[in-house]
């Protein structure tokens, strides 16, 4: 069994969704649960680019290791694997919305300090239609 000692719980957090596709599988499956392909395909469409599936399925087992998405097998034939958030995914989902939200506000005090960064905005529009609060972007 190994053993880690973190001084901060965010620390364990950041550990948990650090990985390039994490934040946004996570966000992916707050909508609705969805099957390993409806995933990847859905996540090469919202982020404009390809995921390869050794990445996407080792990031899946990551994210159920650490208790974040539940993988549902229905012992059908053809096989059925549905992937959904747990209630701590859930959690996590919420504060990945509310990290975006403080990003956002970031940028724009960067952004007047002559350090412009860019979001797409498509996705981030997507991400707070899935929970209702859709805003206008410019």
């Amino acid at each position: 069994m190994k053993y880690e000692r973190y001084h901060f719980g965010a620390n364990l957090v950041l550990e948990i969704i650090s990985g390039k596709w994490k934040p946004s599988i996570i966000c992916s499956l707050d909508a609705r649960p969805k099957r390993y392909n409806e995933l990847k395909a859905y996540l090469q469409r919202v982020n404009g680019q390809p995921i390869a599936q050794k990445v996407l399925t080792e990031q899946l087992r990551q994210l159920e290791n650490d208790l974040i998405v539940k993988r549902t097998d229905y012992h059908t034939v053809p096989p059925k694997v549905v992937y959904s958030l747990t209630d701590d995914g859930q959690r996590i989902h919420d504060f990945l919305i509310e990290m975006s939200r403080v990003g956002e506000n970031l940028a724009q005090h960067l952004a007047s300090a002559d350090q412009p960064i860019a979001f797409d905005y498509s996705y981030q529009q997507m991400i707070h239609h899935q929970k209702g609060e859709l805003h206008a972007k410019s």
